[in-house]
């Protein structure tokens, strides 16, 4: 059964201990960070075997206005201007206080994706979910989950479309998007939606709201990657209660 942790404090503690050398000195991380900075960057690049039984973010450690440490933002295919992503408590979170807002969408076209992710959290096998609420956005609305990500041109992405009332996945390589699977779906943009990811080896189940909608196959990105949260175009949307679980 997967133990969640009520503060991301408390987990990334886990996951220091669990990815620093045993020649490394002790260090304290800061509150609300998501993984050690080390001396040496290959060591914040951890394969799935090597996390802890859960990492569970609710962003409320996070200070206000800020991402989590070593997180960072990112575009698939950029027009113009990035997106202003920040930690804030505005229109309520699902859970606690604070959570993770696509706070500033900027004009773009409809092919860019706007990415906040981290590399310091890698998933090979294991699960990966995310509560998210459409809040605005008149081409696309929603947005969605990523893991086994390279880079923002290279990705695995499971995503909420309220506005086409569909659950789709897909993968991105080198920037081209190909649809792997689709479910039709009934989504209130106004409420909350948990979307569950669970991948092993090439086989990939897709959950909305704990109902399994998508099972497919795909062999693209066979490596362990990054995880994250995704939209697309001027999807503006808030994201909370982020959970990644290796098997």
């Amino acid at each position: 059964m997967i133990r969640s942790l009520a503060l991301a404090g408390i987990a990334l503690v886990a996951l220091d201990a669990c990815v620093r050398p045993p020649s490394s000195a002790p260090a304290s991380p800061a509150a609300g960070s998501v993984a050690t900075t080390s001396a040496d960057p290959s060591q914040r690049k951890v394969e799935s075997a090597s996390l802890p039984k859960e990492t569970r973010l609710d962003f409320d450690a996070i200070p206000i206005g800020t991402l989590p440490e070593d997180w960072t933002i990112g575009e698939t295919n950029p027009d113009g201007p990035a997106a202003v992503w920040r930690v804030t408590p505005e229109g309520g979170a699902h859970s606690g206080r604070l959570m993770l807002l696509l706070a500033e969408k900027r004009p773009a076209a409809d092919g860019t994706f706007n990415l906040c992710w981290t590399e310091s959290l890698r998933l090979k096998d294991g699960s990966v979910e995310v509560v998210v609420q459409a809040r605005t956005g008149h081409s696309d609305q929603g947005g969605g989950v990523i893991w086994r990500a390279k880079d923002a041109r290279n990705y695995y992405v499971c995503r909420l479309n309220p506005l086409e009332q569909n659950l789709r996945a897909y993968v991105v390589k080198d920037g081209v998007r190909t649809q792997l699977a689709s479910a039709t779906v009934t989504a209130d943009a106004r409420k909350w939606h948990t979307i569950h990811v669970e991948q092993t080896g090439a086989h990939i189940v897709c959950s909305l709201d704990g109902a399994k909608l998508l099972e497919f196959d795909d062999a693209s990105l066979p490596g362990a990657g990054g995880v994250g949260v995704w939209t697309k175009s001027d999807a503006a949307t808030a994201f909370d209660d982020f959970a990644v679980t290796p098997r």
